[in-house]
């Protein structure tokens, strides 16, 4: 009897010893399943907020240093090209910060108010369009001259959308440059001196500045309207068309000045 209650109890504490031992066994496997899982999800964790902060930074234009002179300059430009492309309404403070990598407010600091920003932005239009007028008009030497100088004009003015910019600024109801800035009477006072070193007779200086009218009038008009009207009229409206046109006004203007080779 004390044999056989020896040999059940042994077999029933191996069997129960087997069982801690599996109990153990799949404790400790559950518990690694857990913890692989635990660091499964810390990594897609980490992942997700590596990958948030990159789209996030990649939305994000990097701010630039600029000095005060390069910085106005700069929203100026940006701003050109938005009143270019856009209109008036392309002309948003924040948007333009954010073309030149800047913020709101040093925008307004440079030029206090949208207001503000487009009264400069006409005078930079403006007097930068002088400048190259001065320069087209300046080395005409003759009638030639005069030709070639007319398709430079009407490459600032159309090719370079020099006409569209004038217009919605004239739109906007925006002054030009006053006098004292503005350099179309010197530009003036070149055409003149042309016509007097090559006329026959001496010109009056009315007459100078009204074919300089017409001349800055016909670039204008042709550079905005004129493919439209000449599409109106059945002709070709691409660019050769307009340089035959441009060339017909010069050797107008040539004849009425009575000007010699």
């Amino acid at each position: 009897m004390k044999k056989r209650g020896a040999g059940a109890g042994a077999k029933a504490g191996a069997g129960a010893g087997a069982k801690a031992g599996a109990g153990a066994k799949a404790g400790a496997g559950a518990g690694a399943k857990a913890g692989a899982g635990a660091g499964a999800g810390a990594k897609a964790g980490a992942g997700a907020k590596a990958g948030a902060g990159t789209k996030a930074g990649a939305g994000t234009k990097t701010r630039r240093r600029l000095t005060a002179e390069d910085a106005r300059a700069a929203i100026l430009e940006a701003a050109e090209k938005r009143l270019r492309e856009a209109g008036p309404d392309g002309l948003r403070l924040q948007e333009i910060a954010r073309d030149v990598g800047i913020s709101h407010p040093t925008v307004l600091h440079h030029f206090g108010s949208r207001e503000g920003l487009v009264s400069a932005l006409v005078a930079r239009t403006m007097l930068g369009l002088e400048d190259e007028l001065v320069a087209c008009f300046a080395e005409a030497r003759g009638p030639a001259d005069l030709t070639a100088t007319m398709a430079r004009v009407d490459h600032v003015m159309r090719e370079r959308g020099q006409a569209r910019l004038l217009a919605w600024l004239a739109l906007m109801g925006q002054d030009t440059p006053g006098r004292s800035e503005s350099r179309m009477r010197e530009l003036a006072t070149l055409v003149h001196a042309a016509r007097e070193a090559l006329s026959d007779e001496e010109p009056s200086f009315d007459d100078t500045v009204y074919g300089l009218l017409l001349a800055s009038v016909s670039t204008f008009g042709a550079a905005l309207i004129g493919p439209g009207l000449l599409r109106m009229m059945g002709r070709p409206s691409d660019g050769p068309e307009l340089a035959r046109f441009n060339a017909w006004v010069a050797e107008l203007l040539v004849s009425h000045a009575g000007l010699r080779e």
